[in-house]
């Protein structure tokens, strides 16, 4: 009992349990070290994969028409397109970004989802505003 009092008081970089929402956390699009990715948030494609998963989430957490459940397709494929053809040329489709920006929008002022997904949704969509801010104009 003693032992463990001892490990408690020691000090973590870290909070000891998290927000589930980790880009709360000052640490969210760092690898496990702490270090950055070039443009600040991680690789491009690294940060994209986290919007697909938080996209997927949502879809799978929602009662949607056919409709709101179209947007959350066409936004999952442009990103699956944007991520692929990051990962085999290191080439930055913008269009695709938009295209899935544009879908995202719709869900996020769909009343059909819930608050928190909208929300989640609606930071994702300023995630990859910055991320095509900071890739405007890469060359490779």
């Amino acid at each position: 009992m003693i032992a463990s009092a001892g490990l408690n008081a020691q000090g973590y970089p870290y909070p000891r349990y998290p927000d589930r929402d980790r880009r709360s956390a000052p640490y969210y699009g760092d690898d496990r070290y702490g270090r950055q990715g070039s443009w600040g948030r991680g690789d491009p494609g690294d940060v994209v994969q986290r919007v697909i998963r938080d996209m997927d989430l949502a879809a799978r957490n929602s009662f949607t028409d056919r409709h709101e459940r179209g947007h959350f397709d066409r936004a999952i494929s442009e990103l699956l397109e944007f991520q692929d053809r990051w990962s085999r040329r290191r080439q930055v489709d913008a269009k695709r970004l938009d295209r899935a920006v544009d879908s995202m929008r719709h869900l996020a002022e769909a009343r059909q989802l819930e608050g928190r997904s909208r929300r989640m949704i609606g930071q994702d969509i300023e995630i990859l505003r910055d991320l095509r801010e900071e890739l405007r104009g890469y060359r490779y």
